[in-house]
């Protein structure tokens, strides 16, 4: 496949992995919630959404007429039951759906509420089994830059990043490579003047504190040069080490003097002055 744009972003259908679709886990059932006490029997309910003899749920009926069938003992626990029982149970057979066929089930059903909010309950994000969190598809990850996929690169911090694309940028490239280099440098030297050299690329934006998302705009604000504009901060400084607002500062006053307004709510008497 050729080196298009979209093949390096796992926001697109082209470089997204296909199992996880960009996102790096899979949602699945998982069985230490279905079988949160394995020391009971099926009769007391080791099967939590099955329920047990005094619920008499239709899934236990069920479970019981098939391991009657089977010759399985519903008053053993269920740790203790040998292991191709276990697993015919929680995978299934051509005569029974098993636990997993069960949630298969739901999940055609997942258009109604309550469907969602029980599959909720028995479900956990695991890490995707074929791109293994890297997130693109394996085409992607047959290019690489010095030894390193995209994927790896991702893992780096941005101080780890800086490090390997300024390495880079002393080795001498054509023009159009020199170009691209100079803007990921600049967008890296960026994030590591407001204080975030320490966030890795691959880092979810929704687990970012408030301060560490303000200064992951700030260093795309820097990054895009815009003049001219009104920018609203609200508590910057949120996160930052006190030697650290000096650099915060001069950041501020960078982005006002290109030129650009800039709004501050501030309590740190440093930032203020």
């Amino acid at each position: 496949m050729p080196p298009l744009p979209n093949l390096f972003s796992f926001n697109s259908p082209l470089g997204a992995c296909d199992t996880c679709r960009g996102f790096g886990r899979v949602i699945d059932m998982d069985l230490d919630l279905i079988i949160p006490d394995p020391g009971r029997s099926l009769d007391q309910g080791a099967i939590k959404p099955f329920g047990g003899a005094a619920e008499q749920r239709f899934e236990y009926r069920d479970l019981s007429q098939f391991c009657r069938s089977r010759g399985i003992a519903m008053d053993t626990p269920f740790q203790r039951l040998p292991a191709e029982q276990r697993n015919a149970i929680i995978a299934g057979t051509d005569s029974y759906y098993g636990i997993r066929g069960y949630f298969q089930w739901l999940e055609g059903r997942s258009y109604k509420m309550h469907v969602r909010v029980f599959l909720s309950r028995y479900r956990s994000y695991d890490l995707c089994p074929d791109c293994h969190g890297a997130r693109f598809k394996p085409e992607t990850l047959l290019y690489r830059v010095e030894g390193r996929t995209i994927a790896e690169l991702y893992a780096f911090n941005v101080d780890q990043a800086l490090d390997f694309f300024d390495d880079l940028n002393r080795r001498g490239w054509d023009e159009a490579t020199q170009l691209v280099l100079e803007e990921i440098l600049g967008r890296l030297r960026y994030l590591r003047d407001v204080g975030l050299g320490y966030l890795t690329l691959d880092r979810q934006s929704r687990t970012l504190s408030g301060g560490e998302v303000q200064r992951v705009a700030l260093a795309s604000a820097l990054g895009a040069t815009l003049v001219n504009t009104l920018y609203v901060l609200d508590e910057p400084s949120i996160g930052l080490h006190p030697r650290d607002n000096e650099r915060l500062t001069r950041i501020l006053q960078r982005l006002r003097n290109l030129p650009n307004t800039i709004v501050v709510v501030e309590h740190d008497p440093a930032i203020i002055r």
